[in-house]
């Protein structure tokens, strides 16, 4: 038996205790940041699914209010200046809608990413 082997035995122990604590350390704090990772994503994507509806829902007004005053125009009980504006209005909001509509598909995919699976298969 070899002695010096013998008395490195203890602190060889201590030196692989502290590596195992450091190691839990470790992956805790990676569990953390994991989770909170998922968890800011999430509410991205739940933020911009909320402006998409909302978005969606002011389209659908102007899209009325533009019928409105398309057939005042029409009729001539309206002026050619308030038309303008609600076109512009509804242009406006189509692209604002359609801009919210891409990042409700990128939060989307940044979640999946993430997750390792379709939001399908788990909502």
């Amino acid at each position: 038996m070899n002695i010096g082997a013998i008395l490195q035995k203890p602190s060889l122990i201590k030196q692989a205790k502290s590596g195992l604590k450091v190691a839990h350390y470790e992956h805790d704090a990676y569990d953390l940041n994991l989770e909170a990772e998922v968890k800011r994503r999430y509410y991205t994507y739940v933020r911009q699914k909320v402006l998409f509806r909302l978005k969606s829902e002011a389209l659908l007004d102007i899209e009325s209010m533009l019928k409105e005053v398309r057939y005042k125009y029409e009729n001539g009980t309206d002026i050619l200046e308030n038309y303008n504006k609600i076109l512009i209005m509804y242009y406006d909001n189509t692209a604002g809608k359609l801009a919210v509509e891409s990042e409700v598909y990128i939060a989307q995919s940044n979640l999946e990413e993430i997750l390792g699976q379709k939001l399908s298969t788990i909502e």
